[in-house]
C-alpha cells in the first residue's frame, strides 16, 4: 500500500496549536495516528502539496546524505538513552520525550540528530528506523534491541538494557585504556629522556672526560656506541618504523589484517586471556539484550558477529551460526567453540533444559564482567612494581653513564 505524507493542524491537550506532517496510507489512518495522543483536537488534515512534498524530500536527502553525518560520543549516547527512558517511564509519548529532550541540548551535532529523529517520527517512521539513519552514533545491536522492543511493546525495558550494556562497555574500556595507556606514556617519556641524553648531554661530556685523562666508564662507552649506531642507521630505522606503522594502520582497515591482529592478541600470554574474557563478556551482554527483546537466536547471532569487526571472533560466531542452522543446539554449538570458555557451554546447556536462557546469559555477562575486573586489577597491581624496577634501572643507567663520570672528574683523586 502506498504511503502518503499529510499536513495537519491540531490543538494539543493544553490547547496549544501544533502543525506538522505524518505518513499514512490514507486520511483516515492519519487521523487515527494523531488521535493516539490523548486530548488532541484535529483542526485540519490534508495531503501535502506536491511542491512541499518535494521540498521535504530534498531537505531529508540534504540532512542525511549531503551534510557530514554527526557522531555521538559514548557519554552522549548514554545521556540520550537514560533521559529518553526516564521520560517514557514517566508517561510521556516517544515524540514528546524527544521534543522535551531536544530543549535541553546545547551541542549542535547532538541537536541535529535529535531534530532529525523528531522529523522522522512526525512522518510516521518507526523509532528504530529513524535511529538506523545514524549508524555511526547508534550501534547495530542497539537499534536491533530497540526494534525488538517496539514489536514486543517493551521499549522502556530495551532502553534500560541498552543503557546498562553501554555503561558496562564504557567502564570496561576506561579500565583497559588505563591499563594500556600508562605503559605507553612511560615508554615514550623514557625514550625522550634517552634521546636527550644521547644527542645533547653525552656529546658535551665526552670531550670533557678525554681532556681529564681519566678512562671513560663502560656504561658511558656503551651509550656512545648506541648513539653512533643510531646516527649511522638513522634513516634506515626511521624508514623501518614508518613501514611498520603504515602496515599496522593498513591492517586495521582490512578484514584480513584485523583477523591477524586478533590472532596475535589471543596468543599473548596475559593479554590473550584478558581479551578472551572481554569478548565473552561482550557477547553474553549483547546476546542477552537482543534475545530478551524477542529477536530470534539466529538473528541475534548475526548481529553479535558484527561486534567483532572482521576478527577471529567474528569468524567463530559465523561458524557457530552455521551449526545452529544445521540443527545443533545452542549449548552444543558453544561446546564445540575453541574460543568461548567451557563454562559458557555448560551453563547454556542447563538453561536450555530449564527454559531460563535469558537469565543465564545475563548471569554469564555479570560473571565475566566481575572476572575481567579482578584480572585487570591484579594485572595493574603486578605492573606497578615492574614500573618501579624499570624506572630504577633506567635512573641507575643515567647515573652510571653521565653523572658519576662527571663527579669523578670534578672530585680530585
Amino acid at each position: 500500500m502506498t504511503t502518503q505524507i499529510f499536513y495537519y493542524k491540531l490543538l494539543d491537550a493544553q490547547g496549544g496549536l501544533k502543525t506538522g506532517h505524518i505518513a499514512a496510507s490514507n486520511i483516515k489512518t492519519a487521523e487515527l495516528k494523531l488521535q493516539e495522543n490523548a486530548g488532541v483536537t484535529i483542526i485540519l488534515i490534508k495531503p501535502e502539496p506536491p511542491l512541499r512534498k518535494w521540498l521535504s524530500l530534498f531537505k531529508d536527502a540534504f540532512i542525511h546524505y549531503i551534510l557530514p553525518q554527526p557522531q555521538l560520543k559514548m557519554n552522549e549516547l548514554l545521556y540520550f538513552t537514560r533521559e529518553i527512558n526516564s521520560y517514557l517511564r514517566s508517561g510521556l509519548p516517544l515524540l514528546n520525550a524527544l521534543i522535551t529532550f531536544q530543549g535541553i541540548i546545547t551541542q549542535k551535532s547532538f541537536y541535529r540528530i535529535v531534530d532529525s529523529l523528531i522529523l522522522d517520527l512526525k512522518k510516521g517512521v518507526s523509532f528504530s528506523e529513524a535511529l538506523s539513519r545514524y549508524p555511526k552514533s547508534f550501534p547495530h545491536n542497539y537499534i536491533a534491541a530497540i526494534k525488538g522492543g517496539e514489536v514486543s511493546g517493551r521499549l522502556t525495558d530495551e532502553l534500560s538494557d541498552n543503557f546498562r550494556l553501554l555503561e558496562w562497555e564504557s567502564k570496561t574500556m576506561k579500565k583497559l585504556r588505563m591499563l594500556l595507556t600508562v605503559p605507553f606514556f612511560v615508554v615514550i617519556l623514557l625514550t625522550m629522556v634517552l634521546y636527550l641524553m644521547l644527542f645533547f648531554l653525552i656529546p658535551r661530556v665526552v670531550p670533557f672526560l678525554k681532556r681529564s685523562g681519566k678512562p671513560i666508564p663502560v656504561v658511558t662507552q656503551f651509550l656512545i656506541l648506541l648513539r653512533d649506531i643510531i646516527t649511522q642507521y638513522k634513516d634506515d630505522v626511521l624508514m623501518g618504523l614508518l613501514i611498520v606503522g603504515m602496515g599496522i594502520i593498513a591492517m586495521l582497515f582490512t578484514k584480513k589484517g584485523r583477523y591477524w591482529i586478533d590472532y596475535a592478541l589471543l596468543r599473548l600470554p596475559v593479554i590473550g586471556n584478558l581479551y578472551k574474557i572481554f569478548m565473552s563478556m561482550k557477547f553474553c551482554q549483547t546476546f542477552y539484550v537482543l534475545y530478551g527483546s524477542g529477536i530470534p537466536i539466529l538473528d541475534s547471532f548475526s548481529i553479535c558477529s558484527e561486534l567483532f569487526k572482521g576478527g577471529v571472533f567474528e569468524k567463530e560466531v559465523n561458524g557457530m551460526a552455521v551449526q545452529l542452522r544445521n540443527g545443533k543446539s545452542l549449548g552444543e554449538t558453544f561446546g564445540r567453540s575453541i574460543l568461548f570458555p567451557v563454562l559458557m557451554s555448560e551453563m547454556i546447556k542447563g538453561a536450555e533444559k530449564t527454559g531460563n536462557l535469558s537469565d543465564t546469559l545475563k548471569n554469564l555477562g555479570e560473571l565475566y564482567s566481575n572476572r575481567l575486573e579482578y584480572r585487570v586489577n591484579d594485572l595493574m597491581a603486578l605492573i606497578e612494581p615492574v614500573y618501579i624496577i624499570f624506572v630504577t634501572c633506567y635512573v641507575v643507567l643515567l647515573l652510571l653513564g653521565f653523572y658519576i663520570p662527571l663527579l669523578s672528574v670534578a672530585i680530585p683523586d
